[in-house]
């Protein structure tokens, strides 16, 4: 344990005794940054595991924490009113969880590497002479027509990743063996899907997506920074802030917005027009970049579920009980949507008569631990969920060959989710274990019919 962390242990529990959640987001900060850096000093940048962008993510996460809490109560800002939900009193509590998580989850799959896998690996390479251009094209074809095919539960997860799949396989094979015609197929097909997305979907981390995926690709193959940062990984930063001066726009006004081209000339004239109203006017809450990567709506939330009902000793995680039981077995299994108890839950939501709601609210990995059984909980659930996640890494032999079509894809969907909080409640197992078993069943089946 390097001294960095020390010093973040130091001043997180200078800040929890003074009750200054800013001191301890500089506390998230130095953490964040220690696992990072002990990370580097061991290993090439190229040794990437879900654990290290996990840190990555959450560092750009506790930024974003310590910005809104300068920000939080001046009305003239963006972030004024995205957190009218958040709860004062338990800001501390908040920011304590998310330190705890990100310390729990790190050391549980730091340790998780010291074994070795109990389930078989996912192992099914592409011969060498495969020919990529044909599966660009079949990619191609998939991206312009996927809103017309519709898969049960995993496998339409597995069809919606694979141009995602292809990106990245195809991006670190050209690095690796210094191809420079499959970082063009890459590229366009990365541009394609950005454009589509752009076009049509209402999700903004589906339009930045494919972009991340390649940067991702680039990053796991160089050894050092210096060479990372080529031509085209600097165009695409800049493509990606370009993009996030219209999200916000986006975000206040999704339910309006078209689809197809008039979307573009639309995006234009409100974001040219987003000044001419007041952040702190009433009416939705606007946003920006810093307020949106926060927890500190949820977090804080959390801790006012738990003063008023306290723990909730497992009752949310019950759906875990039949979460892998086969819709086509049971017909009539509950939807599960934790997302939308939770976000009624805290006045977020409304259900309608169907038993659907209306919105959806993250409570986080680590929150629910919380939630369910307090520090100790969270700790000990954490330490167990880092390993699970590192026995994923494991069987996706991802720096064994790459080559390997199936453990590249199963380990960029673990990469992804690191990146991004692992997920927003442990739904996430479940999700992770179906596509695993799914990939599993391909790998078999198609190295009999190779056999």
């Amino acid at each position: 344990m390097n001294f960095i962390i020390l010093i973040s242990f130091a001043i997180n529990l200078f800040g929890v005794f003074n009750n200054d959640p800013i001191i301890i987001c500089i506390s998230q900060i130095l953490l964040c940054l220690g696992f990072l850096f002990e990370h580097y000093s061991k290993n090439q940048i190229s040794n990437l595991n879900p654990i290290v962008f996990y840190n990555l993510g959450m560092l750009l996460t506790s930024c974003a924490h310590t910005y809104a809490f300068l920000n939080i109560d001046k009305k003239d800002t963006l972030t004024y009113n995205y957190f009218h939900y958040s709860i004062p009193e338990h800001y501390v509590l908040a920011m304590e969880i998310f330190y705890l998580g990100v310390i729990s989850v790190t050391l549980g799959f730091n340790f998780g590497l010291n074994f070795r896998p109990i389930v078989p690996k996912l192992q099914f390479s592409l011969p060498s002479s495969a020919n990529y251009f044909v599966f660009g094209i079949i990619v191609t074809f998939l991206i312009f027509f996927s809103s017309f095919i519709s898969l049960p539960g995993a496998l339409q997860k597995i069809f919606l990743l694979l141009p995602l799949f292809y990106i990245f396989i195809v991006v670190r094979k050209s690095f690796i063996e210094d191809i420079k015609i499959l970082r063009v197929y890459g590229l366009v097909v990365m541009s394609l899907i950005t454009f589509q997305t752009i076009l049509f979907s209402y999700l903004r981390s589906a339009i930045i997506m494919p972009i991340v995926v390649y940067l991702f690709a680039t990053l796991t193959t160089k050894r050092t920074i210096r060479s990372f940062l080529t031509v085209d990984v600097i165009l695409l930063f800049c493509l990606m802030l370009y993009l996030n001066s219209y999200f916000s726009v986006f975000g206040e006004n999704r339910s309006g917005i078209s689809t197809g081209y008039a979307r573009i000339g639309q995006l234009y004239e409100l974001n040219k027009n987003k000044n001419s109203n007041k952040p702190n006017e009433e009416g939705p809450a606007r946003q920006d970049i810093f307020a949106r990567a926060s927890l500190i709506n949820q977090l804080s939330q959390i801790g006012r579920l738990v003063k008023e009902d306290g723990f909730y000793d497992g009752k949310t995680l019950l759906y875990l009980t039949f979460a892998f039981i086969p819709r086509f077995v049971w017909p009539e299994k509950p939807i599960i949507q934790q997302g939308g108890w939770f976000a009624l839950r805290i006045g977020q939501a409304i259900q309608n008569e169907y038993g659907k709601y209306n919105n959806s609210v993250n409570m986080t990995i680590y929150g629910e631990f919380y939630l369910n059984f307090g520090f100790v909980g969270l700790i000990i659930c954490g330490f167990l969920f880092g390993m699970f996640i590192c026995q994923f890494w494991l069987v996706s032999d991802f720096n064994g060959n790459h080559n390997n079509l199936l453990g590249a894809g199963f380990g960029l969907t673990l990469i992804l989710a690191g990146f991004f909080q692992l997920g927003a409640d442990l739904q996430f197992i479940v999700t992770q274990i179906a596509v695993y078993l799914m990939l599993l069943a391909i790998s078999l089946i198609l190295k009999k019919s190779n056999g």
